[in-house]
Parts: C-alpha cells; structure tokens; sequence
C-alpha cells in the first residue's frame, strides 16, 4: 500500500507542485510576518537612505561619496530605484526585501527541479521555510537577501548541460552585477568562470569572464579612484604596491571603536554556533555531501560531477572566506551567521544534486568521523541555545528514589547543581544546554543504531551503512529542529509591534514635521531610516553609520578627509547644528562626548521610539536657543 502511494506521487507531478506551493507560501507568510516585525538597524538605515540620495536627487553622488562607502554602489542604487518607483521609507525597503527574497526561492525551485527533479526542488523550497531566522535576515533591507537573490539567479542560468550563449552571458553579467553589490563575493566569479571553462568550452567560457567583467569595469572607470576603497575592506593590500589602493583605509594611530572590544573564546565560540543554529540545514548539508562524497565512476554523467564538484568549491570557498573575514577577526568578528546568508541556499543546492550519485556504504573512518561530527553539531546546537533554553531546562525537575527505591518529590536540577557540585544558578543555566544538546544527540545515535541494526535483521539486502543513514536523519531532523531554535539573530531584532506602521505613521510623521525643511542636523540615531521622511536636510553623512565609524587618537583632519568621526568632530558639528537629533541608548557609546556636552541648556523635543519594543531608543532633537 504504500509503495504504492510513493510511487503514485513520483509520478504525479502536481502532487509535488502543490506541495512545494504550500512551502512556498509558509516562507511568504514568515517573510511577511518579519519584515512588519523586525526592527531596524545601522545598515538598513544606510542602504535605504544613501540609496534614495544616490538615486534621488538628494545631492549626493557615489562618486563624491568616495572614501566614505565601504560597499559598492549597486547595493545602494537597486534598494534606491525601488525607493524611487514608491517613495522612501521603511516600507518600500521591507516590499523590496520581500520581492528579492520570493525570486530567489522560486529560481531555487526551478533550478533544483531541472538539475535534481522535483522532489529535491520540493525538500529545498520546505528547507528554505524551515529556517526561521535565516528568513528575519532576508526580509529587511540588506545586501544579504539581494545577493543571495541574484547569487541563485546566476546558478539557474548557468548550472547544467546545454545552456545556450544568452544563457552563460546573462548569468555572468548578474555575477558582475553581484560583485558591485557585495564585493567580498568576488571569490565567486574565478570559480564560476573556470566552471564554464569545463561545462560549456571556451568559446562560452570567454563569453563568461568578459560578462562577469562588464559590470565591474564600467562601474570601476564611472567612480574611479575612490572605489578603490572597496577593496582595502577584503583585501590585505601592502602599502609597498604601486597601487592608489594603499592610501585608504583608517588613519593611522587611529582605532574604531568597535575593534576596541574584548572578543573572548566563549563569544567566538557562540558565533560559530550560531552559524550552525541559524543555516543548519544548509550548513549541514553540505557537510554531509563532503562525508558522503562520491567516487569519480559514481556520477551519472560528468556534467553531474563538474556540477557538484563547481557547488563543493564555491560553499567551501566562500565559507573559509567569510569565516576569515569574521570569525578570523579580520573585519566584523560577530558576524559570520549574517555573513553566511549570503550563500548558505548554495549547500541546500549541492546537497540536491551530489545526492544522486550517493553510495549505499560508507567506510569505517568515514563513519567514525560522521559520528564525531553529529556528536559536535548536538553540542554546538545545544550551546547556541543557551540564551533561550538554559534557563528552562535548569527547572526541570529530577525525581528521587530514596533506599527503599520510593520515589520521592524530586530536586530541581539547578538545586542539584548548585547545593551537590556548588556550581551557581546562572553558570548552571550555560551549562545545562550544551549537555542537553549532546545528551540528546547520543541517544538519537543509538536509536538510530539500534534502528539499523533491526532493518539489517529483517531484509537481508540491506546495504545502506550506518554512518550514512545518521546522517540522512539528522538532516531529516533539521526540519523539526530548525524551527524549534529559532530566536533573534541580533540583540534587539524581534519585536510584537508593527515596525512599519510605526515609522510610516508615527515616528515619520513626527521627524517630518519637528524638523524644519533646510535645517543642518547633528544625527546620532542608530538607523538612518528616520530621516528619509525629513525634508530637505542636510547632515555629516559620516555619522549615519554610528559607532561603527568612530575613532579614538589619530590627526582629526586626516579622520574627516577618510570619512570617519570623532568627539573633536562632533563638537564642531554640534556647534554649527541648527537641530541635534540624539537616540537615548546611542549617548552610551560616547561618555567623552556627551559629559562634557550640556544639553539640558537646548530646548527638547521628543519623539517617539526608534525602537518601539525597547523604551531606552528615545529619539530626543534638541533645538539651539537664540
């Protein structure tokens, strides 16, 4: 009966469409849900605002711009044309994110059905659903949903046999395209070029590098010099090369403020799980491919293999990349799990098409090392859990058997902790979930076990091993577990009121109708959202975006003329401000200039939350006095 019920729905491509529908309007619902809910931050604020002055006529050009631009120019102007065909503010940034987001699933559908069939395009698009705060990350107006966007674009018309000229020319012009988005993707491009090169020959591999370098060309000649700055943020460029490169980047004897910060293991180490927590199916996945990696003689045809082994080299490099750039320390150290939504779907995609060429037995070392692995992903899940489910397992309660093995009321397993092995409550609570994690993990390994074992009794042509099926059900598990882990992927993230509406009707309106049309702001707010719904303002652009540009030491003209800021410059802006516009909880980050500066001589006004599930983001502007 159920043979024949799979065999029915193998055949009946409906059935898999209607399903996949269903997981594609679960991943709508959620986008919809968290780009009405999630709050905004420093560089939503950034791409939403420059991209409407860039593409607007709000009197900034890129090119003038310059040093200021730690990314290229397409990550400002695509969110800033669709401010422009609406009008800006959060809301047409959040519809934006939304629309980017639903093409990248519907071409990951596609493309996974033409290279892996239905079925597999069905378990990706419910994968892509089942990761919650992946889905937080894509629906608000940053550069990750709109390269992972156009990253998926260029594997659908590149990847596979028989892809005509339009075809490869179209995917590497979206890679240029790509590249001037985000330019620490630039790995990418050598890798889908030499992919070309192999699949398709090398008429269309030249088709494919002199299309992936229109776009970074015409862009480099329209801004040059100062893009150059780009790529002192991904490059380690000496200053001995004859290159105008070396002359950006910090001044020298000048520190950021936020490369002042301790970054202890136990964060490295949080980071790095919450990797996993956040794009486990992905991140699994592709480990799980490079377990179970195939023989050459086990592809179906070679275009198969150059396929997987092209998927394999792009996740691997970009994710030793990105782990550099963050975990490494070499630029935002806690962002690898924002850094890997960039390219996590590139795994769920390599998982997909590895799969067919999968062997029914792994080698002992092979498993042994399967094994470590599941044991390590158990106890990094449980420790990335820390923060939400610590607290609650600590109050679980043991019961107790006393001599006459009666069972008795029981302890709560932070009173065992802390009164038998004198391990406080808050330390207990950290603990607990890490072991939670691996205990759970370990027995799921024995079920397992235990499981194969019986099926091995029963058919006798049983061949599948051990290890692979472990790890085909801990993928399989990822899709009940993901959603349960799921929380915010930054401090402050989620919040119950409707972020939109309160810009679009209150805090919008409030800032439009405060602030005086030509007025000169001093701007120290975290987001840079607000201000879009001003009139006609002018500002310091360097402060938009906040501490992340704030210097301590270092000649103050050489700081200014490299597009950063310090409490030298502050004071000058403050004092030639017409209207200071300060957020409550952004005068924490500068004692050394907020004491010294009394702002209960300027008349205040207050304005509603920039935050409105936190009551410390008061947006307070002050007024000079005659």
């Amino acid at each position: 009966m159920v043979q024949r019920v799979l065999t029915a729905m193998r055949r009946n491509s409906y059935v898999a469409y209607a399903i996949a529908l269903v997981g594609g309007i679960l991943f709508f619902a959620q986008l919809w849900h968290y780009a009405h809910t999630q709050t905004t931050l420093v560089d939503e604020g950034m791409y939403l605002y420059f991209g409407s002055r860039f593409v607007g006529e709000g009197g900034i050009e890129y090119g003038n711009f310059g040093v200021w631009s730690y990314y290229p120019p397409l990550a400002f102007m695509i969110p800033g044309l669709f401010q422009q065909w609406f009008s800006p503010g959060l809301l047409a940034g959040r519809y934006y994110a939304v629309l980017i987001s639903m093409v990248m699933v519907v071409t990951l559908w596609h493309t996974t059905k033409r290279l892996a069939g239905k079925w597999w395009a069905v378990a990706l698009v419910w994968a892509v659903a089942l990761m919650p705060i992946q889905i937080k990350i894509y629906s608000i107006a940053l550069s990750q949903g709109l390269v992972a966007c156009l990253l998926i674009l260029v594997l659908g018309f590149v990847l596979g046999e028989k892809r005509s000229a339009w075809q490869i020319v179209v995917g590497s012009l979206l890679m240029g395209i790509l590249i001037m988005t985000r330019q620490n993707m630039i790995l990418a491009l050598p890798i889908l070029v030499a992919y070309v090169f192999f699949q398709h020959g090398r008429k269309l591999g030249w088709y494919s590098l002199a299309g992936c370098l229109l776009p970074i060309v015409v862009v480099h000649v329209l801004y040059w010099p100062n893009i150059l700055h780009l790529w002192t943020y991904v490059l380690p460029v000496p200053d001995w090369l004859p290159l105008p490169i070396s002359q950006y980047g910090l001044p020298e004897n000048a520190t950021t403020l936020w490369m002042t910060r301790a970054y202890p293991l136990s964060a490295w180490l949080m980071d790095l799980a919450t990797g996993f927590r956040i794009h486990y199916l992905s991140l699994f996945g592709a480990i799980a491919v490079l377990l179970l990696w195939p023989r050459r003689g086990g592809w179906k045809s070679k275009a198969d293999m150059r396929t997987g082994v092209f998927l394999l080299v792009l996740f691997t490099g970009l994710l030793l990349e990105h782990s550099w750039l963050s975990l490494g320390g070499l630029r935002c150290q806690s962002c690898f799990s924002i850094y890997l939504a960039f390219f996590s779907n590139v795994g769920l995609l390599l998982l997909a098409v590895a799969s067919s060429a999968w062997g029914k037995g792994l080698s002992l070392p092979r498993q042994v090392i399967a094994v470590l692995f599941l044991l390590a992903i158990s106890l990094g899940l449980g420790y990335a859990a820390t923060t939400a489910f610590g607290e609650r397992l600590i109050w679980i309660k043991i019961p107790s058997i006393d001599a006459g093995f009666r069972i008795g009321p029981g302890y709560y397993i932070w009173d065992i902790l802390e009164n038998r092995f004198q391990i406080p409550y808050f330390e207990g609570a950290r603990m607990i979930a890490p072991w939670a994690g691996l205990i759970l993990g370990g027995l799921l390994l024995v079920l397992i076990s235990l499981v194969h074992r019986l099926i091995k009794l029963k058919y006798s042509q049983w061949r599948v091993s051990y290890g692979m099926l472990a790890l085909c059900v801990f993928w399989g598990a990822g899709f009940v577990v993901s959603p349960l882990l799921n929380g915010p992927f930054r401090e402050g993230g989620d919040c119950t009121v409707n972020v939109v509406d309160h810009y679009e009707e209150n805090l919008g309106e409030a800032i439009a109708q405060v602030i005086p049309a030509g007025s000169q702001v001093y701007w120290n707010v975290d987001s840079a959202v607000s201000i879009l719904y001003a009139s006609d303002v002018d500002l310091h652009h360097t402060q938009l975006f906040s501490y992340w540009t704030y210097v301590h030491g270092g000649d103050t003209g050489e700081i200014e003329a490299a597009g950063y800021w310090n409490a030298e410059l502050a004071s000058l802006w403050i004092d030639e401000a017409d209207v200071l516009v300060i957020e409550g909880g952004e005068q924490d980050y500068y004692p050394e200039l907020y004491t010294q500066l009394d702002l209960s001589a300027l008349r205040v006004v207050e304005l509603p939350l920039a935050n409105p599930c936190d009551a410390e983001s008061q947006i307070l502007v002050y007024f000079q006095l005659p």
